[in-house]
């Protein structure tokens, strides 16, 4: 009984020290915290290889998803003439790399654990 109590009594310390992070405390009431562009030219940049634009990718390339247990998994297949490039995208989880698929059958297959939600894919 004295484990749960100290979980709750933890967990409204977390959301504060997030919300302090956010700047969400030091900001006075009513006023939005700074945006990317207030922050200077590398905090608007996109990071980690991140691109602003991504696009979809073709009909010919198929996406396959199941759930087995607390696994998720998501495959992709290159059904296309041509070479694609696809990332996986995973919401509550990281996001693949950029993966070449082969012309006519090429595949990659992704799996993470729950929470994790198939959120998409796009070329890169």
């Amino acid at each position: 009984m004295r484990r749960s109590a100290i979980a709750f009594r933890a967990a409204p310390v977390t959301l504060l020290l997030s919300a302090a992070l956010l700047g969400a405390a030091a900001s006075p009431a009513g006023a939005a915290g700074p945006s990317r562009q207030d922050l200077g030219p590398a905090a608007a940049r996109p990071v980690g290889g991140e691109s602003t634009r991504q696009a979809a990718v073709p009909s010919c390339v198929r996406v396959t998803t199941w759930s087995s247990g607390w696994n998720r998994y998501a495959q992709a297949t290159n059904r296309c003439s041509t070479t694609q490039w696809v990332k996986i995208k995973w919401a509550f989880a990281r996001d693949t790399a950029c993966t070449r698929l082969a012309p006519n059958g090429g595949w990659v297959k992704s799996s993470r654990k729950s929470p994790a939600r198939y959120d998409g894919i796009v070329s890169c």
